[in-house]
């Protein structure tokens, strides 16, 4: 299993957080200017080394280790500020008191702002230790006075107050690693990792990774308030996931790619094909525009002197990769196609202006032409995907290896099925279905469920939707994909409608389907590849789908008219 990373920030207040493991981080009333990094290229949360929040909640700093850079919000202007722009900071670190601040040494020298209580305690040890201010690397501050000093050589605790105590947890998790804690003997064989935090709210709340400085392995203690606790044990069963596991891997190889000099990569010839509401090779009057973008490499003299990349294809619906896939069957060769299960949460506001929500995530595998069911890569088709996922990661996406790629595309159909199709035959986004009226006569939004027919809503469009989904999934056991999370469960129809809930009954949604953007834009729909696609499989296997016909049968009127007007 890869190595799950574990984060912990304390705010000012227990409702005051953040917590990470592996890729993922919940947040709470943390600074916006902190998880809004955690969520760009910058600095994604798998790639933090350490963070620092102070006392208010409001200042902040922390590095990504992959690239070296340091990421803060501190008082413009002030001491802190200017010692960073001047010296950088190989940690920065707030203790519980009132505008004093301590960030990293350079070259032996630190930048230093304490009272009097910490300076008299440094002079002790200055004394005590050879070397002290070469030797110290950091330190970790908690409340009260406590603090923690790593040394080239180890750790020294300084306890105060309640921390003192030989039954406070804190006391209990550092005596395990430093039984005698002599006052002025840094302990060897354990350090404790930068990414250490202790809480300046509550005296009883820490979070420490000790590493062991033989083997290197880490080891973590903590004491977290109940919802802090519940929610990182969440968030580390997740990661213990199979997706989230290759995830990990390839996040982690994306970091040595991106420490790797590019004459020593093997990364071949690749072909990342995004297409919109058509798709690159499908049977239409409306592609043969896209059909032209690809076709100097379908065709002499390219295809007769190259060999055929391997083609990434970022499309919704299904079959998309099949027109393709016969192209380079009928010159003789053999396809390398990688198909995609993208969810993004983007909308174009205007030409060259794009909203990004915070959903970013793309699962890929080889697409097999008619094999539903094979769930083994060769080691080529492995070596291919992990080049793939590693170039993607190190963009700052969030990439899962699948071994079967198609049931992950028919899990993604579920939500374009039943909600693009909706908002496109009704003209309304998706709180329409979800969202309750607002609250707030100053801060107004529309759409939402009216209170004079939501009943109906609740007993006769959410039931009617559901049904939809529910003829998909006879159509996946048809398929062979098991009842499964690694299949496509029986709950799923459930998990996609509560899930769409959640995202959209906020005064905030904003987020409208690619369908119904199409369609507002006089653009061709994707109805062949979500919708005629499931029909088609549907057919060729006896399988009953009266409802997603009906819905493929009035988008084909959408569809319809956008052609004549394109034709006109």
């Amino acid at each position: 299993m890869a190595e799950i990373p574990l984060i912990v920030l304390f705010g000012p207040s227990p409702s005051s957080y953040l917590v990470a493991a592996g890729l993922k981080f919940h947040a709470e009333n943390m600074p916006p200017s902190l998880t809004s990094k955690l969520f760009s290229r910058d600095l994604p949360i798998r790639r933090v080394l350490w963070a620092s929040i102070d006392k208010t909640g409001k200042w902040w700093c922390a590095e990504n280790f992959a690239s070296g850079s340091v990421h803060f919000e501190v008082p413009p202007g002030s001491g802190v500020h200017r010692q960073i722009l001047e010296n950088g900071a190989q940690y920065l670190t707030w203790p519980d008191y009132d505008e004093v601040t301590a960030t990293g040494e350079s070259g032996g020298h630190w930048n230093v702002k304490l009272p009097s209580f910490y300076i008299n305690t440094i002079g002790v040890l200055r004394n005590a230790i050879p070397n002290f201010d070469l030797g110290l690397k950091y330190v970790i501050f908690g409340k009260g006075g406590t603090h923690i000093y790593q040394f080239e050589t180890g750790f020294l605790a300084s306890l105060e107050g309640e921390h003192e105590q030989e039954d406070h947890p804190l006391n209990q998790a550092l005596r395990q690693f430093d039984p005698s804690m002599e006052p002025s003997v840094p302990q060897g064989l354990w350090k404790i990792d930068k990414g250490s935090s202790l809480s300046l709210a509550n005296g009883r709340h820490f979070f420490i990774r000790f590493i062991n400085t033989q083997t290197q392995t880490p080891e973590y203690r903590f004491c977290l308030p109940p919802v802090m606790d519940s929610k990182l044990r969440e968030l580390l069963k997740l990661a213990q996931a199979p997706e989230q596991q290759q995830a990990l891997r390839a996040e982690e190889q994306a970091i040595i790619v991106s420490h790797t000099p590019m004459a020593t990569t093997k990364v071949q010839d690749v072909l990342l094909v995004g297409f919109g509401a058509v798709g690159a090779m499908c049977e239409h009057p409306s592609t043969k525009k896209h059909r032209c973008i690809l076709e100097p490499l379908l065709s002499v003299p390219y295809a007769n002197v190259h060999p055929q990349p391997t083609y990434v294809l970022l499309q919704n619906g299904l079959h998309v990769e099949a027109d393709l896939y016969q192209a380079i069957k009928q010159l003789g060769k053999e396809p390398s196609i990688i198909s995609t299960a993208l969810y993004i949460n983007t909308n174009l506001l205007e030409p060259n202006v794009v909203e990004h929500g915070i959903v970013d995530r793309l699962s890929i595998g080889i697409y097999r032409h008619n094999d539903f069911t094979t769930e083994t890569n060769t080691p080529a088709e492995a070596a291919v995907l992990e080049d793939i996922s590693a170039i993607l990661t190190a963009g700052g996406g969030d990439i899962s290896i699948c071994a079967e790629v198609q049931r992950k595309k028919f899990s993604k159909n579920f939500w374009n099925v039943a909600f693009s199709s909706f908002s496109t035959l009704t003209g309304y986004r998706l709180p329409a279905l979800f969202r309750p009226p607002p609250s707030d006569p100053s801060a107004p939004y529309t759409p939402y469920v009216s209170p004079t027919t939501a009943h109906l809503i609740k007993n006769y469009t959410i039931p009617t939707i559901r049904a939809t989904l529910q003829e998909l999934v006879v159509l996946a056991r048809a398929l062979g994909y098991p009842d499964s999370n690694d299949g496509i469960p029986s709950t799923l129809p459930d998990e996609v409608i509560e899930n769409t809930r959640q995202l959209h009954i906020g005064p905030d949604s904003s987020h409208k389907p690619s369908m119904l953007l199409d369609a507002e834009k006089g653009q061709a729909i994707e109805v062949e590849a979500i919708l005629g696609s499931v029909v088609r499989l549907a057919q060729e296997r006896g399988v009953s789908v009266p409802r997603v016909e009906m819905l493929y049968a009035l988008l084909l009127v959408v569809q319809n008219q956008l052609l004549a007007k394109l034709e006109a």
